[in-house]
């Protein structure tokens, strides 16, 4: 996706995002496409829901809308690492699921309780972040995180 981006800011494309909108797919692929380009091990997949909800495409061209990209793609990463930092000291309190970040990205995403239209994408990430970095990780309880996992595995008999 970024890729292609590049290149048709490279060829001097003079249309807007949305003109591209069957190449590109959505706006949340560019920005994730972005941020992965600094950062290959992204979890994008706990990100994208979020972003699919609030990242439009630029009104701009291109060429201009690459920069508000890249931003919106350096605060993706900053959100990331906020993530990180809580997975992390989860993970010390001995708590240990694949869907740990899956779980943390979803107690500080505030889109559940907004009623009407979701904030810009970069207000989102910015909210986010906030939440991340005051986050009592103390507060959270090992049933909280054993219920993202879905149902125990049933016992064979």
């Amino acid at each position: 996706m970024v890729r292609l981006y590049r290149e048709l800011v490279r060829l001097g494309a003079d249309e807007n995002e949305e003109h591209y909108a069957l190449e590109l797919e959505e706006p949340a692929f560019i920005t994730l496409g972005f941020a992965y380009e600094k950062r290959p091990r992204l979890s994008a997949g706990a990100y994208h829901p979020a972003l699919k909800k609030t990242d439009q495409w630029s009104k701009g061209t291109l060429a201009r809308s690459m920069p508000k990209r890249e931003k919106l793609a350096e605060d993706l990463l900053e959100l990331d690492d906020a993530v990180t930092a809580i997975v992390q000291r989860l993970k010390e309190r001995g708590m240990q699921s694949p869907y740990l970040r899956q779980f943390v990205v979803a107690r500080i995403n505030p889109l559940r309780f907004i009623k009407g239209d979701a904030p810009a994408a970069d207000e989102l990430l910015a909210t986010m972040t906030k939440r991340a970095r005051g986050m009592d990780t103390e507060k959270i309880r090992t049933e909280d995180v054993a219920r993202t996992g879905g149902p125990p595995p049933e016992a064979s008999e």
